[in-house]
């Protein structure tokens, strides 16, 4: 493999080229299937809305949460919002276009720019959402009705509603707020801002926005950029292939031009520690093996680990909870490898012998066929190749 390396120095360039657009078809590939998650998780289930606080929201509503928000969670969100009549004209302009009842309402806009504020915004919303719903669960439990988990809570979510059972809801003892607010506090933010961002469609609503243009303008927009990778993945793809036959075919022109100017240059006594058919087998289907090594083997090599690699870092930072299952997946892969390459090895060199053996019984044949019809010989050659030809299928 050394030796043949010599000669992939002219095509590095196509070598170079091949591998950049490898690895951007693996991170395409597996880019592809999380924008499908995000048209499922966010485009249907969360009506499009990819917040987890919410752009605006009105005065009540945000009273209304702060019910079930601890205080550091509180001063987080008063931190990050500010009141519509506070906002320039220009930011009063922008909010209107998509919260046409803001100024009625003077609602309150996000504003803050910072991470860290944004951040602990959004786990503070995610908190006092996910409260709520247990909350709630507690309310139907004490009224003997039967409610779902927090997505159904969510789902449904309806103010007018929210306001009507206001009573019930001032009249649970404080404890349940305490212990929903400290369980929410204690949940991963993985698990509690999906209950978050659901609720935020009728804080929208609430606000005039047109919560089923955002819906069909986010599945749009996620799908048209699904196109779009799809294509540059199929350009990879085909780009990719270009280079590796350019990189296989230079090689195995160079390969088949050195190897038949040395056997050119063989003494008589190099030419008999070699026969015939072995030299044409090298010229010949050697050769082809190189090539198609080059042409479609070293694409696997490199497409392979990078999306192997790639799958399980995706993988981990979804959920650290998968990592032993990958562990045990990756090592009986690697296991199933090992034993194959034990057990094909051995065959490939043994597949060479054969080959050289069925190239000698046709050369034999062809260069003597006026001896083997002189002496009816037809049958016998026949039959030799018919068993050399199923040794090497064998």
């Amino acid at each position: 493999m050394m030796k043949l390396s010599r000669y992939i120095k002219p095509y590095l360039a196509f070598l170079l080229v091949a591998v950049v657009l490898l690895f951007g078809q693996a991170m395409l590939d597996l880019t592809l299937p999380n924008m499908m998650s995000d048209i499922v998780n966010t485009g249907i289930q969360k009506n499009g809305i990819e917040e987890v606080a919410p752009k605006a929201i009105a005065p009540e509503s945000m009273q209304f949460l702060m019910y079930f928000m601890g205080e550091e969670d509180q001063a987080a969100v008063q931190q990050a919002y500010t009141p519509y009549s506070e906002l320039s004209t220009n930011e009063q302009n922008d909010v209107d276009k998509t919260f046409p009842d803001a100024a009625a309402a003077n609602a309150f806009v996000l504003t803050a720019t910072d991470s860290d504020v944004l951040s602990a915004n959004d786990s503070a919303f995610s908190h006092g959402g996910y409260a709520f719903v247990l909350v709630m669960q507690e309310l139907a439990e004490q009224q003997g009705s039967e409610i779902g988990g927090g997505d159904e809570v969510t789902a449904n979510f309806d103010l007018v509603q929210i306001e009507a059972l206001a009573p019930a809801l001032m009249a649970l003892p404080q404890q349940v707020y305490t212990n929903a607010i400290e369980q929410a506090q204690q949940t991963p933010d993985t698990l509690t801002q999906s209950t978050a961002s659901v609720l935020n469609k009728a804080f929208y609503q609430q606000l005039g926005a047109n919560t089923d243009n955002m819906q069909t303008g986010y599945i749009i927009k996620t799908g048209g950029l699904m196109l779009l990778a799809s294509l540059f993945n199929m350009v990879c793809a085909l780009g990719a292939g270009y280079c590796f036959a350019r990189l296989g075919a230079g090689v195995a022109r160079d390969l088949r031009r050195g190897i038949f100017s040395k056997v050119s240059s063989f003494t008589n006594a190099e030419m008999d520690k070699f026969s015939t058919s072995s030299l044409i087998t090298r010229t010949t289907n050697d050769v082809t093996q190189v090539q198609m090594m080059y042409t479609m083997g070293m694409r696997f090599l490199v497409f392979a680990p990078i999306m192997g690699i790639g799958g399980i870092i995706m993988a981990v930072r979804k959920s650290l909870g998968m990592s032993w299952i990958i562990a045990v997946a990756v090592l009986v892969i690697m296991g199933i490898i090992g034993v194959l390459l034990v057990v094909v090895m051995p065959k490939f060199k043994k597949m060479q012998t054969l080959i050289d053996r069925l190239n000698q019984v046709a050369r034999e044949n062809l260069s003597g066929i006026m001896v083997v019809r002189a002496f009816g010989h037809q049958k016998l050659q026949e039959d030799r190749f018919d068993v050399a030809n199923k040794a090497l299928t064998k």
